[in-house]
């Protein structure tokens, strides 16, 4: 039984770890996806195998979020599931 079919989500951090685990669990639940990342190929790679939409966004700038809702709400109309899953800190260096 799909509890969550038919409901929709944005997943940030979709294209790795606990974001990639948390869209597949969310896919074979019946939930329509916009999948979110900065890598891009990846990000792609996973929404192409679930039937979900990627959209690259470096949520580390403001202003990305605000760009990644609107696109988000474009291609679902609702938004029913947040998950914000970013991997922090790794390989980032302070300027």
């Amino acid at each position: 039984m799909q509890l969550l079919a038919g409901d929709s989500a944005l997943v940030t951090g979709a294209a790795s770890g606990i974001g990639r685990g948390i869209a597949k669990a969310l896919a074979a639940e019946g939930v329509r996806l916009v999948l979110s990342d900065v890598s891009l190929e990846p990000g792609r790679m996973l929404a192409e195998e679930l039937g979900a939409v990627f959209i690259e966004a470096d949520l580390s700038q403001k202003s990305a979020a605000h760009h990644l809702f609107e696109k988000a709400r474009a291609e679902l109309q609702k938004i029913s599931i947040f998950v914000h899953s970013p991997t922090l800190g790794f390989g980032m260096t302070q300027a």
